[in-house]
């Protein structure tokens, strides 16, 4: 029996990332250092938009890859897919990038009100370099989308693990040069990936173009789909990526730092089980396409050990070597990390592994009402368990509302329709 594809994809993307680990660690000790602690919380609370920028590509990226897998199921020209797909994401790339660049500095002084002693006053300068790179890269991220359902997503880790060796050398002249403009910092940190993605999209869709066709019937399905993962994405985006902004406007910007330090940590082993669950959804759909529901259990069953794994991994680490990281990481910074903090964060990603193998599960057959019922709810709830949870009990209310918010909702409803739909 031969390594399947996914194995090579989840395995080169583990490399990338554990490069990317190590580039961010280094990158975070001289950004505090350079920056010291509340201009870099400034910085975190704009970086902070990423979660939502992922939406500016309207579910597309979502909707082309699964056309793709299902095409390759059927026997059937993916590459008209491709063609269809490219002058919708360029014009919607080219629209926003406008939009943006005129919206950013009135943006920016919105999300930085509270840091008004350490925010950058650049005109938006900072934002308007950060977000642009981050529409770039998430609607360029559709090539590599494409490279997934390909079985190919290896080739994906090769440039984001050079962008990350760009960034470093970037990090190097900033830290070297005493660098305490942030814009700088956060171009570092978003430009080099956009660059890498912008290449890879282009050579997926220049060859499509060239040699199939646009089909107005392809057209209609991938925008119907990326309607259905829009939605789920935007309800997804209020319920992960309200925490920082709330935090950063309930309490004071040193307290910001010690949950940025270990979400990030945390985020480096999470995004270890999110290149599996990446390179496993082609296979899963091409799985359902084809009934096999057999095989479709088994992958969910193993990628959620893996996952369930690495969390526990990541905070046994942590629990034994807090007080050396923050060390290395914060040498002239008095930063506090609770270990009822690394607890409730342990908890909180473990159940998120339970939810999103499932949720992922959905996903790959394309059956989105249960994911955007249970999000609509956990949109509405998320919020106010973490609004009055930051400010009953500071950091730790905050990750304990989040938690929360999937325990009510995701954490049983899509279990139950995974069942449903697998059962036959």
């Amino acid at each position: 029996m031969g390594i399947p594809a996914y194995a090579y994809t989840a395995g080169a993307a583990w490399v990338a990332r554990a490069i990317s680990a190590v580039v961010q660690l280094i990158g975070f000790r001289w950004m505090m250092t350079t920056l010291g602690a509340e201009r870099y919380a400034s910085l975190a609370v704009l970086l902070a938009i990423q979660g939502w920028i992922i939406l500016a590509e309207l579910g597309l990226g979502s909707a082309l890859q699964n056309a793709v897998s299902q095409a390759r199921a059927q026997g059937h020209d993916e590459l008209e897919t491709v063609a269809t797909a490219t002058p919708v994401l360029t014009a919607l790339m080219v629209l926003l990038i406008v939009a943006w660049l005129a919206l950013a500095p009135t943006l920016q002084g919105l999300l930085l009100h509270s840091y008004e002693s350490v925010a950058p006053h650049d005109g938006g300068l900072s934002l308007r370099i950060i977000g642009t790179a981050m529409i770039i890269t998430v609607i360029a991220s559709s090539g590599s989308r494409v490279l997934y359902a390909r079985q190919v997503g290896w080739a994906i880790h090769l440039v984001s693990a050079a962008a990350s060796l760009t960034s470093l050398a970037v990090y190097i002249l900033l830290h070297t040069a005493h660098q305490e403009n942030v814009y700088a910092w956060g171009a570092a940190i978003t430009v080099p990936l956009a660059v890498g993605n912008l290449i890879m999209f282009g050579v997926v869709a220049i060859p499509a173009v060239m040699t199939a066709k646009p089909q107005e019937a392809l057209r209609s399905g991938l925008v119907a789909h990326a309607r259905q993962f829009a939605g789920f994405a935007f309800l997804s985006a209020c319920v992960l990526h309200v925490d920082v902004f709330i935090i950063a406007l309930v309490l004071p910007p040193r307290d910001l730092i010690p949950y940025v330090i270990l979400q990030k940590f945390f985020d480096l082993a999470f995004g270890a089980y999110s290149a599996v669950h990446a390179a496993v959804w082609p296979e899963l759909t091409e799985n359902h396409s084809l009934e096999n529901y057999k095989a479709m259990n088994q992958t969910i069953n193993r990628t959620m050990a893996i996952g369930a794994t690495l969390i526990s991994m990541a905070s046994f680490f942590i629990f034994l070597f807090r007080p050396f990281i923050l060390q290395i990481l914060v040498p002239n910074e008095r930063v506090i990390v609770p270990t009822t903090t690394t607890f409730f964060f342990s908890c909180y990603f473990i159940i998120r592994v339970w939810c999103d193998t499932f949720g992922l599960g959905l996903l790959s057959a394309t059956d989105l009402v249960a994911l955007q019922r249970s999000a609509l709810v956990q949109a509405f709830l998320c919020p106010i368990l973490i609004i009055y949870g930051t400010r009953a009990f500071g950091i730790n209310g905050a990750i304990i509302g989040l938690t929360l918010s999937f325990i009510l909702t995701s954490a049983w409803i899509l279990p139950l329709r995974y069942r449903e739909i697998t059962i036959h």
